[in-house]
């Protein structure tokens, strides 16, 4: 008969190698076998902390904050638990209570992985400067640990700090949060990297979501007449990148398959994923801010004709939510009655909000309201294409912080952005944007949670605004 501790040990490595593998199956059999484990020892603070920590590991952090306060009963003096007690609620988004924790920890004893989450809690969270200082001490302390680093280029970005930002970006590889593709059949001995080489076949591939995805393709203009390129894309992408850059050599839309054929057709010399040309071409701040996306001329048409038939112009497109829990829902989206004001100034308005739900609530609004407002089934195609035609259909756009904004910015449509105070990097200080031209403007909150003023701001400056 095997030991309790044998058991947990062999769970442990399972779990030990999640963040290289990511397999939750494996992860789930051993919530398994930690559950059948405290049928014999209940209280037993070990086996508590390592079910605690499988459930955060498939993302149930309900359960696992539970556990993990069960185990501190047993455990108060452990600063691994209570670090990983912070993360439950950094997930929940309950950052007070995260950043205690992570405190708790960092009393009881300087860890990396503490240093680390409590520098993750200031992302997003205009507070970079406070984040930073543990971010460093954690890789002083870690020098090979990849989550740290992700985390300190996430906060130099947003510091604008192009050059540590983009060069630290990279560490996303080694701590699951971007994605690595392999061109052979054997990982181990891939296809290098490319590091500017000229006159060779460079295979690229997009990451992350649609907005990051259409942000970064900016960058493979800088490919041009250099090398041969290869692009492996996200399938609803596939046909806006035909068409916005017949120059390059092949497009396969296979981003979401995991065995691929289509390398060996092609000597391929060196790969990189698109973002990662940031590190090479942004660092020092030069970014192309003219458009380059090509809407189809065509469904321009289509849905310029399906606004016109709905009502007088000027046809103004708007959405109003984006992201998830992870990624800051609550501090991104706003109301759509909160529109209300805007809508009555005029002109015919179409929700490109992409969520499955949006179609239903703009059709309550507008029987409430009796305001001429109407959903685009464009925004909710597979094909990308059709959101983009139906947003340079519009004559202007506004925006919560989501892929919109991104589209509308690679393909030149004017449009308004409605950003909170916390904000991803993406979303910069300033009414201007970076890497996008000045057909998009930002209309910040000056406090934290105040969307009466962005809004009251953007109702002034409509007041003002005619279609070009």
């Amino acid at each position: 008969m095997r030991l309790i501790t044998d058991i947990v040990k062999e769970c442990q490595e399972v779990q030990k190698g999640f963040e290289q593998h990511h397999d939750t199956d494996a992860i789930k059999k051993c919530i398994e076998t930690y559950i059948g484990l405290l049928n014999e020892a209940n209280d037993d603070p070990e086996i508590l902390f390592q079910l605690a920590t499988g459930y955060i590991q498939i993302r149930q952090f309900g359960m696992a904050e539970q556990l993990f306060l069960r185990a501190l009963c047993h455990w108060p003096n452990n600063p691994h638990a209570w670090s990983n007690l912070g993360v439950c609620y950094r997930s929940m988004h309950v950052l007070p209570k995260a950043r205690d924790c992570f405190m708790k920890s960092l009393m009881l004893q300087e860890l990396p992985e503490s240093l680390n989450n409590m520098a993750s809690c200031y992302i997003n969270e205009n507070a970079p400067d406070k984040g930073i200082p543990y971010a460093k001490r954690a890789i002083e302390l870690d020098p090979n640990g990849a989550r740290p680093k992700w985390n300190a280029g996430l906060l130099f970005l947003e510091m604008q700090d192009w050059e540590t930002g983009f060069t630290l970006y990279e560490a996303g590889f080694h701590c699951g949060e971007r994605p690595m593709r392999f061109y052979t059949n054997n990982p181990e001995k891939d296809i290098p990297w490319w590091e500017g080489q000229k006159d060779c076949t460079v295979v690229l591939w997009d990451e992350q979501g649609i907005g990051d995805r259409l942000l970064a393709i900016n960058l493979i203009r800088k490919l041009r007449g250099k090398v041969k390129v290869i692009l492996e894309c996200h399938p609803r992408l596939e046909a806006i990148y035909r068409r916005s850059f017949p120059w390059i050599d092949h497009i396969y839309p296979t981003i979401k398959e995991d065995k691929i054929d289509w390398p060996t057709k092609h000597k391929i010399d060196y790969k990189i994923p698109v973002a990662s040309l940031a590190r090479r071409y942004w660092t020092a701040g030069n970014f192309n801010r003219n458009p380059y996306i090509r809407p189809n001329p065509e469904l321009v048409k289509k849905y310029r004709a399906e606004m016109e038939a709905k009502g007088k112009g000027p046809y103004i497109g708007f959405s109003w939510a984006g992201g998830v829990t992870k990624t800051n829902t609550q501090y991104r989206s706003l109301k759509l009655n909160w529109f209300k004001p805007l809508i009555e100034m005029g002109g015919t308005w179409f929700s490109l909000q992409y969520h499955d739900w949006a179609k239903d609530k703009v059709e309550r609004f507008r029987e409430e309201t009796n305001l001429p407002v109407w959903h685009m089934d464009a925004a909710q195609e597979f094909d990308y294409d059709h959101t983009l035609a139906a947003l340079a259909a519009c004559d202007l756009v506004l925006s919560a912080n989501n892929s919109v904004v991104h589209t509308a910015g690679a393909a030149g449509v004017p449009c308004w952005v409605l950003t909170p105070s916390k904000r991803a990097w993406r979303y910069p200080k300033g009414e201007q944007f970076p890497w996008y031209g000045d057909h998009m403007r930002q209309f910040h909150q000056e406090k934290d949670g105040d969307w009466d003023g962005v809004l009251e701001t953007v109702k002034k400056e409509l007041s003002l605004w005619t279609p070009a």
